[in-house]
């Protein structure tokens, strides 16, 4: 059978019709609901894995090691006129001055440029390795066997 009927009132053949856009527009929806499901599935698989390769964290915690490299460089900057001092004090000329300054300075940028995000992990993610570490024992004891003490008479 067809979507339409071959015979029959104007008024049937429009109903019969208007059945047909329900049915399949009821079903188109749910394969576009289907369909939709599972990219929302695989997308979120797509981003666990991410998150297990190492290659996305949580944007709290990289505003949190973006503030540590940002307060770290911040310290530098406050302690170079007191660490430029000594090392310019015996300087014989202004260049000798300006390289050790821009020496200084380098340093700074450099780090700046190719900050160490590893080094200024969270608290709470080192915590978290040392717990992962504890459970590779399965429960035995670690490090060396304590000394049996002799008891003199």
């Amino acid at each position: 059978m067809g979507i339409l009927p071959k015979t029959g009132e104007p008024k049937q053949i429009t109903a019969a019709y208007i059945r047909h856009l329900k049915t399949a527009s009821d079903k188109t929806d749910l394969t576009e609901e289907r369909t939709r499901l599972i990219k929302i599935q695989a997308d979120k698989k797509e981003l666990e894995l991410e998150i297990a390769r190492g290659k996305l964290i949580d944007t709290e915690e990289a505003m949190k090691r973006w503030g540590a490299v940002v307060q770290t460089i911040r310290s530098k900057l406050l302690a170079m006129p007191s660490k430029l001092g000594p090392l310019v004090f015996g300087a014989k000329s202004l260049s000798e001055v300006n390289d050790v300054a821009e020496k200084f300075v380098h340093e700074v940028l450099t780090e700046l440029a190719n900050p160490n995000l590893k080094k200024h992990r969270s608290r709470n993610q080192r915590d978290m390795r040392d717990v992962e570490a504890a459970v590779k024992t399965h429960g035995r004891r670690v490090g060396r066997q304590a000394k049996s003490v002799k008891r003199g008479k």
